[in-house]
């Protein structure tokens, strides 16, 4: 609900559900919902009316305070609040314990009750039934403790349970006193339930009367209170024990009674009937300001049509239909919106529009002061808004499983029958709005009102935001403990966490594309009239206009002054991951491979949602930000930590922040970030690459962290490093004294991040692996290792043997470090050995171009797959797939790495595709090698169609040359299948002469192989006459050729083409002699790179040998002199050194070039962009979480 901070009564206000009301004053007329009498019809564009605009926002204004509110009711609910007493064990507790990890059994549910037995041996407990697993992969089970067959109704146990079957994370509220002896009901000295109504009527001033009748319902002393009046509905009671502040049980009758302005469970003593030990209070009241997906309110926006706005996903009957009727009125499965002007309970009969044609076009404007006559308007906006976020959090993973509001479940789990009651100028109440969440399988209750406080009256049901942070109370009472436990939140912190959430998520949704971590917004600024808002303080990022630290909560005990705080960290948190991810503009995420957003906004508003089904029930700051911590490893790997920590401990919030009631402890310690090489060092016994061995150091007591652990050779990135393989080399000659000529580079690991809390720190590590040299090499060996004083020792291990237990005292991650370098480690010694194998003959090949790389690449994968264990293909087996397909894009021949990648990415789209269809694991292996197979094939047609596409250019550019010379003059170089099959095919379809140009391309004279193949391949008919040039001569080589023709490498966003060095002198020469000259690039679009400028590729520097042992043919004077100074690094004495440089690929800007022929036509600079953005979204879609 919705309700001013400053001045309120201190009432009970944290609700699972909360209810918007408006008053309403007129009569309207009452309609039976209309239903079609098809069961199936074909849906019509349903137009409603939304808000659409760019919206004012204030940049850090000074903040001013609302006006007081309003008290609703005479009896102080607040001193009755349940006290937070949960305790939650984050994800990196629970690794750190050995012994949970025996708790795996058969199933979540087993591993989750093995959990509890052993968190509490002795306590009786029951299975809760509405465990789920939600979208991140984490299951969530609850229990509730009980005595003597009876509930302890505030304890309970929330076990979250990793994907992998492992414990992740649990909340434990479960009473630890002393249990009476005797059973309760053997002596039956407890009171009536009837009594247990009076006496909670009398005590909180119910509007409840008449003589009540118990009639037993299922469940041990639970009954239905008949015959009284005043309530919504039968009030129930249910004898059950409660767990109080000082640590003994109460036997207590828990009475609930719906009495509209509140629904509450109230628990009486079962001997006194006097004594109240607790109230939850169903009903959440709040006053905010918040954008409906485009515009703050009316007066900023105007309203426009919309069409089908329903996501056929999140709502696969449409808004208008429950799976077995279809509606011509605002009533669907996912909840009901009618005028309730009298605040009656009963909504069925209630009047809303309707339109046989669903076109809900209904005139309203600010200036029209009678609410009644745009009722129709108001339903239809508040069903749209409602609806629209229905399927918003649909897609964010509040699911039928989770507990959502919807009627018909469609046989997706949770219990249904429970779609929102959406009452729009609600007449109960003025100046509000409010929600009450009852458990899952009852309807949820929103009621908006009319607000008095601007002339003419304001009805909040424009107010996007209004019902957003209604909606929101159903969503975090839901998913807190549980669907089945709508009672977690109502505790004083809890409640007004609650109050925040309930902020955050429509201040989230209401960002506009202009708005910076500088924008400030209000909350309720437009029904209250008051620009400022009706919270304490602007939700902003600087301190100055908002002082909000974990501390404010000392001092404020009503629930939106908390929630205040609570939804201001939670800003922190949304602008920290928009600063890193970005911001989705767009009215829905979008999502990569493994369920992420790929924006910051919705990534926030996902975690904050995760983090609610793993948090404990009544949590406190401390546990929900634990629980936002722990969402994010479990949906990203824990890929924002520094950033969630950073954001909590801007507000106090840190590592070390500790809840106390009255005296909570602040912490502002930010997580010190850094970025560290680690060098794995290897050596192969005999020769004998399955039998690999590490070394790892041990580190010393004088250094700052980690003593006596083993770890790889480490230490940080600093300013001066030109890159992190260099910082890798200086770490490795400062603490081993080894250097380059003692070492081979074999791989480089995949970057990670990684926070350890124990130390307040976040490590990026950027793991290597090297090849310890011996002797025969021209290496030290291992004989040549003397460490410094950062270790006091070194061993070799069997790679496969390093863990991560205590008894063999790693650094933490440190088989995460090496498993990424050592892929073996996964993937098994003969899947890793081909692995191996391949990327050696990748990295080793310098005859084949970018195109034959990349199907080598596609048969090292393919070897890979055969060879791994597929008895089990699940996410760990597509984890393994996927970073052997990265470190052949990495670590085979990176320089070519645009055509490796696309094609490696093609096939794993292709992998994907098997993977989603229910398939037994060797039928879906076979299928997947079969897919591998198909690709390939593809792949080899798309050079007949490069050829054929290159002859239409000719064609339709260069006809009336070729045709009035009889001959076409192309200058080339290097040597390229695809340059070769598409000259051959030129010669042959055009007929005519062939005058061909070729440069020998030194240091391999790849263009004298090129000229040698021409002329093995032509036939006796083909006319050829080729020219051969050395590459110094390219201007004179380029006097009088039509074309320049270049392969490529690879091709960059901006369409400039890597290819062989040389090309760029030659093209510049074309130029110069024939300014008519055209430059053709010949390509296959897999050679196109994700985004990035040409100086973030990678330039390969070759073996400078190639150049010299070339110069032993020709003569060279002094050649022994040059030879014997090319250490790299090495200098003589005085300082003199040469260096013989041997770069292989240089870049050709595209303003010098004229056309790009690939298998799909002549490309443009435009469409070669585009599908470098869809490269680039494919890589991070594969490969960004790994």
């Amino acid at each position: 609900m919705i309700a001013p901070v400053r001045n309120m009564p201190r009432l009970l206000a944290l609700a699972a559900l909360g209810i918007a009301s408006f008053f309403l004053e007129e009569e309207a007329q009452f309609q039976e919902p209309q239903a079609t009498n098809k069961l199936a019809i074909e849906f019509q564009s349903l137009l409603l009316l939304g808000l659409l605009a760019a919206t004012g926002v204030n940049a850090h204004p000074a903040h001013r305070q609302s006006k007081p509110g309003v008290q609703r009711r005479a009896v102080d609910l607040d001193k009755y609040r349940l006290r937070t007493v949960s305790h939650y064990s984050n994800t990196e507790s629970t690794s750190e314990n050995p012994a949970l990890r025996l708790l795996k059994r058969a199933t979540y549910v087993e591993t989750a009750t093995e959990l509890v037995k052993s968190v509490a041996p002795g306590a009786e407990f029951r299975l809760v039934d509405d465990h789920y697993v939600g979208s991140n992969g984490v299951a969530h089970v609850n229990f509730k403790q009980t005595a003597h067959g009876l509930d302890i109704d505030n304890a309970d146990f929330n076990v979250n349970v990793a994907a992998d079957g492992s414990v992740f994370s649990y909340g434990n509220s479960f009473y630890t006193g002393e249990i009476p002896a005797e059973s309760p009901l053997a002596k039956r000295t407890f009171s009536d339930p009837t009594q247990a109504l009076e006496g909670a009527t009398r005590v909180l001033e119910l509007p409840v009367t008449g003589e009540a009748t118990p009639e037993p319902l299922e469940g041990v002393e639970t009954y239905s209170l008949k015959g009284t009046s005043g309530a919504q509905e039968d009030p129930e009671a249910r004898l059950v024990y409660f767990a109080k502040p000082d640590g003994t049980l109460a036997l207590t009758w828990r009475v609930e009674t719906d009495v509209l302005d509140d629904w509450l469970l109230t628990y009486i003593d079962a001997s006194s009937n006097e004594e109240i030990h607790g109230v939850v209070n169903y009903v959440a009241e709040a006053t905010y300001e918040v954008f409906p997906w485009g515009i703050n309110d009316p007066d900023k926006g105007n309203r426009e049509t919309v069409t089908d706005p329903w996501d056929l996903d999140a709502s696969v009957f449409t808004w208008h239909s429950d799976g077995s009727k279809n509606y011509t009125t605002t009533w669907g499965n996912n909840g009901f919106a009618q005028n309730n002007p009298t605040g009656g309970s009963q909504y069925e009969n209630n009047y809303r529009p309707s339109s046989p044609s669903l076109s809900f076009k209904y005139p309203y404007d600010t200036s029209m002061s009678n609410p009644s006559s745009y009722i129709d308007a108001s339903v239809a906006q508040l069903y749209y808004t409602a609806n629209l976020y229905h399927d918003l959090l649909y897609d964010l993973g509040f699911t039928e499983e989770a507990g959502n509001f919807q009627q018909n479940n469609n046989a997706k789990g949770g219990q249904g029958n429970d779609g929102v009651i959406l009452n729009a100028q609600d007449g109960s109440r003025t100046n509000n709005a409010d929600f009450a969440t009852p458990a899952d399988g009852r309807n949820g209750r929103m009621r908006m009102y009319i607000w008095t406080r601007t002339t003419p009256r304001r009805d909040c049901s424009f107010e996007a935001g209004v019902v957003i942070h209604e909606y929101t109370h159903g969503l975090s009472n839901r998913l807190t403990g549980g669907p089945r436990n709508a009672g977690c939140l109502s505790s004083g912190e809890a409640g007004g966490m609650g109050e925040g959430w309930s902020d955050f998520y429509p201040t989230a949704i209401r960002l506009k594309p202009g708005d910076t971590r500088d924008t400030d917004y209000p909350m309720g600024a437009w029904v209250s009239g008051n620009p400022a808002g009706i919270r304490e303080y602007l939700y902003s990022t600087n301190m100055d206009t908002n002082p909000h630290t974990y501390k404010s909560v000392d001092t404020r005990t009503a629930v939106h002054a908390i929630g205040n705080v609570w939804a201001t960290m939670l800003y922190e948190v949304l602008w920290n991951l928009i600063d890193k991810h970005g911001k989705n503009d767009g009215d829905k995420p979008t999502f990569d491979s493994k369920g992420v957003p790929t924006d910051g906004k919705f990534l926030a508003m996902k975690l904050v949602l995760d983090g609610m089904a793993l948090q404990p029930c009544t949590p406190n700051f401390v546990s929900a930000r634990d629980a936002i911590l722990d969402a994010d490893k479990a949906l990203t790997g824990g890929d924002n930590q520094c950033e969630i920590w950073t954001a909590f401990a801007k507000r106090g919030l840190g590592r070390n922040a500790a809840y106390a009631s009255s005296n909570r402890r602040e912490d502002f310690t930010e997580l010190k970030k850094r970025v560290v090489a680690g060098s794995f060092l290897f050596r192969y016994p005999d020769g004998d690459e399955k039998r690999a061995q590490v070394a790892l150091f041990r580190r010393s007591g004088a250094v700052r962290t980690y003593q006596h652990k083993l770890a790889p050779i480490s230490g940080s990135v600093e300013k001066e490093d030109t890159n992190t393989l260099a910082t890798a080399l200086r770490e490795i000659k400062e603490e081993t004294n080894l250097d380059l000529h003692s070492l081979e580079p074999l791989r480089v690991g995949k970057p990670y991040s990684f926070v350890d809390e124990s130390i307040n720190r976040e490590w990026t590590i950027n793991p290597f692996a090297f090849r310890l040299k011996d002797k025969s090499e021209g290496g030290k060996g291992e004989e040549g290792i003397v460490t410094d004083w950062e270790h006091e020792g070194w061993e070799w291990h069997d790679p496969l043997k390093v863990n991560e237990s205590e008894k063999f005292g790693g650094v933490p991650k440190l088989v995460n470090s090496l498993r990424r370098v050592w892929p073996e480690y996964d993937l098994g010694p003969d899947a890793g050995k081909a692995l191996t194998s391949g990327l050696r003959r990748l990295r080793d090949d310098h005859e084949s171009g970018a195109r034959q790389l990349a199907g080598m690449a596609i048969s090292t994968l393919r070897e890979v797959l055969v060879k791994m264990d597929s008895s089990a293909i699940d996410n760990t087996w597509w984890e393994n797939v996927r970073m052997t397909a990265w470190h052949l894009c990495k670590n085979g021949r990176e320089s070519m790495g645009a055509a490796i990648t696309s094609a490696l990415v093609a096939v794993l789209d292709r992998i994907e595709s098997v993977l989603a269809q229910s398939l037994a694991p060797p039928e879906k292996i076979h299928r997947i090698l079969q897919a591998i197979d198909e690709q390939a094939a593809e792949r080899e047609a798309s050079t007949g169609r490069i050829r054929d596409n290159f002859v239409k250019y000719l064609r339709e550019n260069l006809y009336q040359e070729i045709a009035s010379k009889g001959s076409i003059a192309i200058l080339t170089m290097s040597s390229s299948s695809t340059i070769s099959s598409c000259l051959l095919e030129a010669a042959a379809s055009l007929g005519v002469a062939l005058d061909l140009r070729i440069l020998e391309s030194r240091p391999k004279c790849e263009g004298a192989s090129l000229a040698a193949k021409l002329l093995g391949a032509a036939d006796e008919k083909t006319r050829l006459e080729i020219t051969l040039y050395t590459d110094a001569s390219a201007a004179l080589a380029a006097d009088g050729v039509d074309i320049v023709l270049l392969g490529a490498d690879r091709i960059s966003s901006k369409a400039d083409v890597s290819n062989k060095t040389g090309s760029l002198p030659t093209v510049l020469s074309a130029r110069h002699v024939m300014p008519k000259t055209k430059v053709v690039i010949l390509s296959e679009t897999e050679k196109i790179a994700g985004p990035g400028s040409v100086d973030e590729h990678v330039v390969e520097d070759n073996d400078p040998l190639e150049v010299t042992e070339a110069w032993e043919v020709t003569g060279v004077q002094g050649k022994a002199v040059i030879a014997s100074s090319l250490h790299p690094g090495q200098s003589e004495p005085n300082g003199k050194r040469i260096t013989v440089k041997n770069i292989y690929f240089e870049w050709v800007p595209a303003c010098l070039i004229d056309a790009y022929v690939t298998e799909r036509g002549l490309w443009s600079s435009g469409d070669i962009a585009k599908r470098s953005q869809w490269i680039g979204d494919e890589v991070d879609r594969f490969f960004k979480h790994l």
